[in-house]
């Protein structure tokens, strides 16, 4: 990636995501040339699962679009869509085994990921017990 962008390769040409971990000490920091970016949950029609009622692709072009709008969407289907999470393996799975899937996230996180990245976990418990404090501190918009 490193040499594509030195040879020209426009912003925006790479998206890189995940929760691998190199095997090695990286060779590059990426300075110059990644950007952190902030992720925000998708909306209900970025998961398929709503109309948008409101162009943004207009607001951006100059627009001037209704911005008023109306959803079919209720409080059970927003809880659905809260709890299929956003993991496509988990989307797709069985409403029942969701939350096994989702605990195995985070146990795998906990007991693998942390000390695979170099730090030293003696109580996973606590370590999700934070996340679920810090979910709860950070579950809504600024």
């Amino acid at each position: 990636m490193r040499r594509a962008v030195d040879r020209g390769a426009g912003p925006g040409t790479f998206l890189l995501a995940g929760s691998a971990s190199p095997r090695s000490a990286a060779t590059d920091s990426g300075a110059g040339r990644i950007v952190t970016l902030r992720m925000r949950p998708m909306s209900l029609s970025e998961r398929g699962a709503a109309s948008p009622s409101v162009s943004v692709a207009q607001l951006l072009a100059g627009g001037r679009p209704d911005i008023g709008g109306e959803t079919d969407a209720t409080l059970d289907h927003y809880v659905s869509e809260i709890t299929a999470s956003g993991f496509p393996g988990v989307r797709g799975a069985d409403p029942g085994v969701r939350p096994d899937l989702l605990d195995g996230y985070l146990d795998r996180a906990t007991n693998y990921d942390l000390v695979l990245m170099g730090h030293r976990v003696r109580r996973p418990q606590l370590v999700r017990r934070w996340l679920t404090a810090y979910a709860a501190a950070t579950s809504n918009a600024p």
